[in-house]
């Protein structure tokens, strides 16, 4: 899980710089390219939490250690 968070730290520091060049110029596509990948990131730990409090929600249930 830690490299998931620095993976996604990477992707919310590349978009945030994408949507402030995007901002600061009339580009407007990289503006986009910029909330698109802070987006994604938001989306990916959502899915990489969910999974975790999901295992750790069977393990209870079935008393069974998986990871």
């Amino acid at each position: 899980y830690l490299i998931a968070g620095i993976i996604a730290f990477g992707f919310f520091l590349g978009g945030g710089f994408m949507m402030i060049q995007g901002s600061g110029s009339s580009d407007s596509a990289q503006m986009a390219k910029g909330k698109q990948a802070v987006t994604y990131a938001i989306i990916g730990l959502l899915i990489i939490f969910g999974s975790y409090f999901f295992i750790q929600f069977i393990e209870g249930l079935f008393g069974v250690e998986i990871v």
